[in-house]
């Protein structure tokens, strides 16, 4: 067993309780972004979290549950609990609410999480953010001027990863990340969720 596995329960359940609107009530849809980091997705899915009343996983805070329970775990280790514990939450949610925002770059997991939409008939809508490599690193140097350098050395890897997920997968909306449309992708995600809201009336 890797180290990542090892600690994936105990981060799992520091984890849950810092999920909001657990118990509202909202159709079944998964609100996902693609882009590479400092793109915008946080702030994005922190709006749409408010404005839908939608629960909003957002693997990152790991990085800080992993440091509090004095787990040695490099970049890659935490990148796989990551990954891990959104598959296994979005597959077995237990919740009411089920108008989840993966508040998470769904690139570095697509193949993943589409399998696992197929496979369990979920509806899921990606949000794909584009932002250059320049932008990117303009952005996250102003606000991480201590942690860019390392930040730096995994952007390749990212850019990557996204350029192969643009290959594979169409995305329902794709904004540019310095003219984010607020207005466009609720009026996109209103659209799927009215869709998804006709098509459970059919079926009864």
């Amino acid at each position: 067993m890797n180290i990542a596995e090892k600690d994936f329960e105990k981060i799992t359940k520091k984890l849950i309780p810092n999920l909001l609107n657990i118990n509202n009530k909202n159709s079944q849809l998964i609100i996902t972004f693609a882009g590479i980091p400092s793109s915008g997705k946080t702030t994005i899915a922190k709006r749409l979290e408010k404005k839908y009343k939608a629960l909003r996983i957002n693997g990152d805070i790991i990085y800080d549950i992993a440091e509090e329970l004095g787990l040695a775990l490099d970049y890659w280790d935490l990148e796989r609990i990551k990954r891990n514990y959104v598959l296994a939450f979005l597959e077995s949610n237990p919740f009411k609410n089920k108008l989840i925002i993966l508040d998470k770059g769904m690139d570095r997991m697509y193949k993943d999480f589409i399998n696992l939409c197929k496979r369990n008939k979920l509806n899921y809508f990606i949000i794909s953010l584009s932002l250059s490599k320049k932008d990117a690193i303009k952005r996250f140097k102003k606000r991480n001027p201590k942690t860019w350098k390392t930040w730096l050395t995994k952007l390749g890897r990212w850019s990557k990863e996204n350029t192969q997920f643009k290959r594979d997968v169409s995305s329902n909306i794709v904004i540019d990340a310095n003219k984010i449309n607020y207005k466009e992708i609720c009026k996109e995600i209103n659209k799927e969720l009215e869709k998804i809201k006709n098509e459970s009336k059919a079926r009864t």
